[in-house]
């Protein structure tokens, strides 16, 4: 277990999670696999429980920047 101290690493650390899809090969672009919450909040799609997003990830720059290899 590793203890997140910074929001630079906490923002890493969302990167890290959000980018294994793409690391696997199953999608090109975050926001396209369909079983993270990032698909839900990136495209409107109304979700079985909220989603707390402190970081605020879904809009338009952010994506980009989670899509960076």
């Amino acid at each position: 277990m590793e203890v997140i101290r910074s929001n630079r690493y906490l923002r890493y650390t969302y990167k890290y999670i959000y980018q294994n899809p793409i690391r696997a090969n199953l999608v090109n672009r975050v926001e396209d696999y369909p079983f993270s919450s990032i698909h839900y909040k990136s495209k409107g799609i109304l979700f079985d429980f909220p989603i707390h997003d402190k970081c605020g990830m879904a809009d338009e720059f952010k994506l980009h920047w989670l899509n960076e290899v």
